[in-house]
């Protein structure tokens, strides 16, 4: 089921909708989101490898 945009929620956030709809929607948008997430996750990791890193070093002690 596919969500619609109610025109309610069009006319209180006009802007929100459609930069949403760009992001979900368009080839552009898309791609940004992935840029975003890519970013994400890299410092994920970095934060993951070092709470790691830490962890061991107690576990040595």
């Amino acid at each position: 089921m596919r969500h619609t945009v109610s025109e309610n929620e069009s006319a209180s956030f006009p802007k929100l909708v459609n930069r949403v709809h760009f992001l979900k929607s368009e080839t552009k948008g898309m791609e940004q989101m992935c840029e975003i997430m890519d970013l994400d996750v890299s410092e994920y990791e970095c934060a993951l490898s070092g709470q790691m890193s830490a962890y061991s070093e107690d576990v040595r002690a």
